[in-house]
Formats: C-alpha cells, structure tokens, sequence
C-alpha cells in the first residue's frame, strides 16, 4: 500500500472523503463543488487558483475551501502542505473521520507506518463503519507485519506469511555464448513496434478488466518496484485493481524507443475510475521474455 501506493490509497481516498466531509461537516456551496470537480477531473493547478482566488475574496479559508485544498496539495505532491490544513480541521473536527484517516494516508506516503496507524485507528474508533479507513488500517497491519517478518534470519523455522514472501528475480547470469547470443536489435521493425502495441494493448485491457492475475502477468520476475519487494508490490496492485467499481484506460502518443534489449514505451495515460481520475505520462521498459514481451521498469514521468 504505502509507497504506489500510497499513491493508490491517496486516489481511492479523496473522492469518498471530500463527499463525506463536505456533507457532514460544512455543507457544500456552487463554487466549491465547481472546485470538486476540477479536481475530479485532473485540473490540480486550476482548482488551486480557483481556491486561493475565492479565499483572497472572502478573507480566511473556509473549512470546506481547506479541505479542498488540502485534497489538492496531497495530489501535486505537497504534503507538508496538505498534512497543516488536516492537522488544523482536526483540532476543529476532532470527530470527523474522514480527516484522520486523510492525516493517516500522508503519514503513510511519508513511510511513517506507526503514525499512520495511530491516525487510521483513531478513523475506525470514531466510525467502525468507515470502509476506507477499514481498508487502509489493515493494509499498514499488513505492512508492519512484514517488516517484522524481514528481519527473521533467513534459516529460521519460522512460516512467514504467504503475502510476505518475496519472489526473487532471476539470476541476469549468462554463459559467454549466451552473451553473444543475447539479441541487440537495430531500428525498430514493423513486427516489433505491432508486437509492442498489441501488448500495450492487452496489458491495457487487464487493467480496465480488472483481470488480476491477467494484468500482474504483464510483469517481469526481473520488474523493480522501488522500495518494495516484488511480492509486497503484487499485493498492493491486488488491492489497488480492487478496489474501484470500474476502470478506464486510454493511452495516447505513443513513442518506442530502443536500447539493446528493451524497448521504452512512453505515452500519455488517460486513467479514470469510479474513485479518481487523471491524466499522466508514463514510461514503460519491455524486455524479451520467450514469446512475449513483460515489463520490467514502470515509472510516471
């Protein structure tokens, strides 16, 4: 969950806790749910004018015009920003879920697991109901469990969970004559670029499908996930394919560009779903693997 993451948990998050917040705590106006849904829509620079604008108007932000704000911060990547405006509606809402579990998501983004926790649990006490506070509590249990799990010695006895375990890549070791076997391709061919498309293609069609084990099949033992391990990663996907009622794919610009053995696609990503949308530029690195091509480097430009 924690660092893609919480890139997904902060998508899934905002949409369910403005709806939640700007009804139960403040009530929303014309303006602010025109500002709901610039940020709906992916327009983060133009809702933050709108808000600055409308407070420069009006004198001092409004709870609801902060709460707005703060969603927008966290999604430009502003999170010290984002955290002073929650921690501020807390100390005024302290019995307002929604914004505790908001306070939890960036602690979460930051890798503050403890604190993370504490904020998600304080979201289930006030409203055991609350599904996607739920969900992110036992995702950071998840979590904590398996940094627990690491430091066992690696011949212990001990079972460590399934969830937990990691699936190591294979050893890049080569003969001399594999080496010289290894393909290093020139121009991009025609059946190439039709193969990469057609994989773009059906890696695109898992996603909207929400085809799990369709989707995961698109990556590479090879693929590096950052900061986590690649079993730990294949979960948190899991949970992110999950957790929309439907999704939406569409790429856009399409470049191909070769070194080697790989092949970089880099294309303009139209994401929407039930919970979140946006517009980004993504770059993927393909390699050969027997007659197909998976992914072994993921990252938004």
């Amino acid at each position: 969950m924690v660092r893609d993451g919480c890139g997904s948990v902060v998508k899934t998050l905002f949409t369910l806790w403005l709806l939640f917040s700007l009804n139960a705590v403040v009530g929303a106006e014309e303006l602010e749910n025109a500002i709901g849904e610039l940020i709906d829509q992916g327009a983060y620079q133009e809702a933050l004018l709108r808000i600055d604008q409308q407070t420069k108007e009006q004198g001092p932000e409004t709870a609801s015009l902060m709460l707005l704000k703060g969603a927008v911060l966290v999604r430009l990547g502003r999170l010290d920003e984002g955290m002073k405006l929650f921690v501020l509606l807390a100390e005024r809402y302290p019995n307002d879920a929604a914004i505790h579990n908001n306070i939890g998501v960036i602690h979460a983004e930051r890798g503050e697991l403890m604190l993370a926790r504490q904020a998600f649990e304080k979201a289930v006490k006030i409203s055991p109901d609350y599904e996607q506070a739920v969900r992110n509590l036992g995702d950071i249990y998840a979590d904590l469990a398996c940094h627990t799990y690491g430091q066992i010695a690696a011949d212990s006895k001990i079972n460590i969970p399934s969830f937990c375990v990691a699936v190591e890549p294979k050893p890049l070791i080569k003969t001399e004559n594999e080496k010289a076997a290894s393909p290093v391709f020139g121009p991009l061919s025609e059946v190439i670029k039709s193969e990469l498309k057609e994989a773009l293609d059906q890696w695109r069609g898992t996603w909207e499908a929400q085809d799990i084990k369709g989707y995961l099949g698109f990556y590479s033992a090879q693929f590096s996930p950052g900061g986590l391990s690649l079993a730990q990663w294949r979960l948190k996907r899991e949970r992110a394919l999950k957790r929309p009622e439907w999704i939406k794919v569409r790429l856009e610009k399409l470049e191909l560009s070769m070194a080697n053995a790989q092949i970089t696609a880099r294309f303009r990503q139209h994401y929407s779903a039930s919970n979140y949308q946006d517009v980004v530029i993504k770059e993927l690195v393909f390699i050969r693997e027997g007659a197909g091509w998976k992914i072994v480097s993921e990252r938004v430009l």
